[in-house]
């Protein structure tokens, strides 16, 4: 039974990736053949999520088109189209708050690839095993944490830093790399900025609670990672392909 809401973020522009993306939304660009979105969508399906949620901006009749409403995968594909403003990551997710079933939303970046060992559920799991935090990060360990915005734990795992700041007395005793992948609870949803408000959920809402003493948790992932956002990172993750 599914235990929790799912949105892939895929409204964006993928500007990183140049003339791959000027007639062709990121979530479409192919990775051994297959389209990026479709990677994140089968690993739901893996998970046993029977409805998920994607959000739409630029050129979102494009992407209705590939994904259809996802019959092809046996379950059911809703969409959230932003216009004319691109909400951002946390804007996104308080657009489709209403539409919420369950008490946890897990969020995934469309062109974030994970290995085939990653495990929605396990990560659900990690969060339920913690009822005061308000998120749960999938984080990882890469010599590139800081160039993508480090993110610091103590020894239970707990955010004690984040993107280079600390919050609280503790320092970190390990700096990791936020993956783009996360499970929310509904309390930390309905704090957010009104629906329709363009902001950030890492650099607005995580910093706002962390610096309020809020409980941010996180989940150690030591599989396949690939953030798909430039030509040498698409062609990386080709040479991959077999890890997805």
């Amino acid at each position: 039974m599914q235990q929790a809401d799912l949105l892939i973020l895929a409204a964006g522009f993928g500007k990183r990736l140049g003339a791959l993306t000027e007639n062709c939304p990121k979530a479409l660009v192919k990775v051994a053949g297959k389209p990026l979105i479709f990677w994140n969508i089968e690993l739901a399906v893996t998970a046993g999520f029977e409805k998920i949620f994607v959000n739409l901006h630029y050129l979102p009749e494009l992407i209705r088109k590939e994904v259809g409403d996802g019959s092809r995968w046996g379950i059911e594909i809703k969409y959230s189209e932003e216009q004319p403003l691109i909400l951002d990551t946390g804007g996104a997710i308080k657009n489709i708050e209403s539409k919420l079933e369950h008490q946890m939303l897990v969020t995934m970046n469309c062109d974030t690839l994970l290995g085939r060992d990653f495990s929605i559920s396990g990560l659900i799991t990690r969060h339920q095993s913690c009822p005061e935090a308000l998120a749960t990060l999938v984080l990882r360990r890469d010599h590139r944490a800081r160039d993508f915005g480090s993110v610091g734990v103590d020894t239970e795992g707990r955010v004690v830093s984040f993107l280079g700041k600390q919050y609280g007395k503790t320092p970190p005793i390990e700096e990791l790399m936020y993956t783009g992948v996360q499970v929310l609870s509904r309390k930390l949803i309905a704090e957010m900025p009104p629906a329709g408000t363009v902001f950030s959920i890492t650099q607005d809402t995580y910093v706002e609670k962390l610096s309020a003493g809020g409980y941010i948790n996180s989940d150690l992932y030591p599989g396949a990672w690939n953030d798909v956002g430039t030509p040498e990172r698409l062609e990386e993750a080709q040479q991959q392909a077999s890890k997805w």
